[in-house]
């Protein structure tokens, strides 16, 4: 053991502070719930073996058509411990706990449906893809620290199309919603409004840091949680997609609607008064 955690432990047996010796890990790299965690290289790594095992569970899982409750609750453990290293890939859960919500009979038969399958293909597909190594970057970052990597954006849908409004490139996006969507769906367009900033801002400069803006508390949610109904769970997946892809930090922040008013116009189609209000607004 190092001097520093002997002389800790020797601080505790004069005061009678009782410790075991297998607990006693001290080194470079210490393991932790079946990671190696490196606090001065800022990293956690998933032990080879263990992300072959999660792989294994995730696919034989959906070989049969049904599976017990207890079958769920423990993959969906075992993917909540994933989420250690593999963060953004929350939105895997969420149709196993759609389909687990609200029953408690332990080894009653549940049917695996598509969205479930779906879900565990795109999971897996990210785990093989990557080793299981974690990089921890800088969290201390807000929409106040807006420099050359940052890229802002601002979204808004109405009950006539999106609107997506990049102030610092003075260019603004609207597109129609589709003839036949239902009305309570706007909900699900507001959603769709943030995935298609990030899909827009590909086409400008290469950035490391995007930040969104919208005026609906559900969507701020969805996007910070990663935690959506199925319904909403696509466009969650596909806007990981793109910022693992890219390698773009992404924060959403929630305005007031007064606050918003560009993206709004243009998700309304009055493009007059979109450019009143910012003059070198390009549509």
């Amino acid at each position: 053991m190092s001097a520093e955690q002997a002389s800790v432990l020797c601080l505790w047996d004069q005061i009678g502070l009782p410790h075991e010796d297998k607990k006693q890990i001290s080194g470079p790299v210490i393991p932790c719930i079946g990671f190696d965690v490196d606090p001065n290289g800022m990293t956690v790594t998933m032990i080879p073996a263990k992300r072959e095992s999660l792989i294994e569970a995730c696919e034989l899982f959906v070989t049969s058509g049904r599976r017990s409750l207890r079958d769920f609750q423990r993959l969906a453990g075992h993917i909540n411990w994933a989420l250690n290293v593999f963060p953004r890939m929350r939105p895997a859960l969420s149709a196993l706990y759609a389909k687990t919500t609200g029953k408690s009979r332990t080894f009653a038969s549940i049917r695996i449906n598509n969205d479930i399958r779906c879900e565990l293909a795109w999971f897996t597909a990210h785990v093989k893809n990557f080793s299981g190594f974690h990089f921890f970057k800088s969290v201390v970052w807000s929409q106040h620290d807006t420099g050359h990597t940052t890229m802002v954006a601002y979204t808004d849908a109405s009950s006539k199309g999106l609107g997506v409004w990049f102030p610092g490139e003075h260019v603004g996006y609207q597109c129609p919603l589709p003839l036949n969507a239902p009305k309570d769906a706007i909900f699900f367009f507001e959603a769709l409004a943030i995935c298609s900033a990030i899909l827009l801002a590909r086409s400008f400069r290469k950035t490391t840091c995007m930040i969104v803006y919208t005026d609906n508390t559900n969507t701020f949610d969805i996007f910070n949680s990663l935690a959506a109904k199925p319904v909403y769970n696509r466009i969650l997946m596909s806007l990981i997609d793109m910022l693992i892809k890219d390698g773009i930090d992404l924060r959403v922040y929630h305005i007031l609607g007064k606050d918003n008013l560009i993206a709004d116009l243009l998700s309304w189609y009055k493009n007059r008064l979109a450019t009143l209000l910012s003059p070198s607004l390009q549509q």
